[in-house]
Order: C-alpha cells, then structure tokens, then sequence
C-alpha cells in the first residue's frame, strides 16, 4: 500500500511508519510512502520523516529576518511542501488527529496553531 505525501526541494534522510523503518520514492514534489501494511479507512498511524536542505523562500512563504532570530511562515495551504513534507492538497486536509513533533536548537521557539500538548527539552 502506498500513500503519497508532498515534500518539493528538500531531501528525506529517513522514514518510519508506526516506528519501523520504511522505503519511499522521491518523484519531484511527491513523496510515495510504502507503507509495511495495508490499513483500513478510519485507522491511525504515525509518520515519521527526517528530511534536510534549504526551504524555498519562492512561493514557499518562509522568511528569514537579518536584523532578529526569527524565521516565519504564513502557512499557505498549497505551498507547504516547501518547508515541510505534508499531505498538501488545498480540497482535501485532515480534519483533526494531527500531532506535529517539532525539534529546534537553543534559543529558537516553535509557535503554531492547535492544541498544545507540551515540550521536551531533552538534549538541549
């Protein structure tokens, strides 16, 4: 079973679905998740993907600020795969059950809408 989710000018370094490693293909901005099993509509499942590299500032909405440590983006919702590997189609978004596990160096903050559920400051 594969489930296509969108990553466009970034690399993916790993995958895991459920924690156990998966494979994927990589085609332009579609990234095609083999999934280790088929599952049925209505079932969950986590996600997993380290991804690398330089977001596009082009239509990407991510700005960098020169003069103070903030980097922001506007959330676009069709131009999302340029900063982070997402399911990106504008007439079809999950509607709840999404959890995001951001990771950010010392001094930098995550800020987002939805439910927060915590922070880890383990490893610095």
């Amino acid at each position: 079973t594969i489930l296509d989710l969108h990553l466009l000018g970034l690399s993916v370094d790993s995958l895991k679905v459920d924690g156990v490693i998966a494979s994927c293909s990589h085609n332009y901005e579609t990234l095609y998740v083999n999934l280790p099993q088929p599952y049925n509509q209505g079932d969950s499942f986590d996600i997993m993907v380290g991804y690398s590299g330089t977001a596009s500032g082009s239509m990407g909405y991510l700005w960098y600020s020169s003069t103070h440590p903030i980097s922001y983006t506007l959330g676009c919702p069709f131009c999302t795969r340029r900063w982070m590997p997402c399911y990106d189609r504008l007439w079809d978004k999950a509607d709840y059950g999404v959890e995001f596990y951001i990771t950010v160096p010392d001094p930098f903050t995550v800020c987002a809408t939805g439910e927060f559920l915590g922070a880890d400051s383990s490893g610095g």
